[in-house]
């Protein structure tokens, strides 16, 4: 139920239903409405809105800043879209991976820790296998990366990589995940008892963007930013309610 409604409510569940409702109770406005939330979630200048209060939720800090810890937790999702023929294709959001390995690689902790979410085909192996044995050849050691059960969600993730450090006598994370997610990952992680030091990556929302036509005209990248965001208002929502 609850996926239902959240996946109602995100920007192209919302516009669509207004669309409909405007065409079976015949009033053209609600229709309009529709499609001006669907162009309006479309444009830069609105995905900056809904995106920059999450992006800016935690400071950026340079590698040499972080913190140190017992391990690294990169957090899934669209790291990697599958394998070809050439080895992993890379997802939107693979600098989450790409930073977790490079704290690792300044030492910032012993052990990297990856999700075993299911692959994009559902098929073996998990993400978190495919992950592991790049971060291998990029210099880690076998022994240093730990992959959790599998996972579907972002707060079984963080369960999961609870469980994992109280096996391990872990009681430190550097959490690696987008900027826009770190809000809500930061809450959950939290909640395992864990010192939790956020290092966000993956960020969408220029600095200074300075005003251009292009910014109101409406693009499929950016729809997908704003479905992220409102997504992740959702999520954080119903963080917040559980407790």
């Amino acid at each position: 139920m609850r996926v239902l409604l959240q996946t109602i409510l995100q920007p192209i569940g919302l516009s669509t239903i207004l669309v409909l409702a405007g065409i079976v109770s015949r009033q053209p406005l609600i229709s309009i409405a529709g499609i001006a939330v669907l162009w309006l979630l479309s444009t830069p200048i609105v995905s900056d809105v809904l995106l920059r209060p999450l992006e800016r939720a935690f400071p950026a800090l340079e590698i040499a800043l972080c913190p140190e810890a017992d391990a690294v937790a990169v957090i899934s999702g669209n790291i990697i879209n599958g394998l070809n023929r050439t080895g992993v294709q890379w997802g939107p959001s693979c600098g989450r991976f790409h930073d977790g390995v490079r704290l690792m690689l300044a030492q910032k902790a012993p052990l990297l820790i990856l999700a075993g979410a299911a692959s994009i085909d559902g098929a073996a192996p998990s993400q978190g296998e495919i992950l592991r044995n790049v971060a291998v050849d990029r210099g880690l050691s076998p022994q240093q990366i730990l992959v959790t059960p599998p996972v579907s969600t972002t707060a079984d993730e963080v369960e999961a990589i609870g469980a994992l450090c109280q096996t391990r006598g872990i009681r430190s994370i550097i959490v690696v995940t987008s900027a826009w997610h770190m809000p809500r990952t930061m809450r959950l992680s939290r909640k395992t008892g864990l010192t939790s030091h956020a290092f966000p990556t993956d960020y969408r929302v220029p600095e200074r963007p300075g005003f251009a036509l292009a910014r109101i005209l409406p693009r499929a990248r950016t729809l997908a930013n704003s479905d992220a965001a409102v997504h992740e208002y959702w999520g954080l929502l119903w963080t917040i309610l559980a407790g």
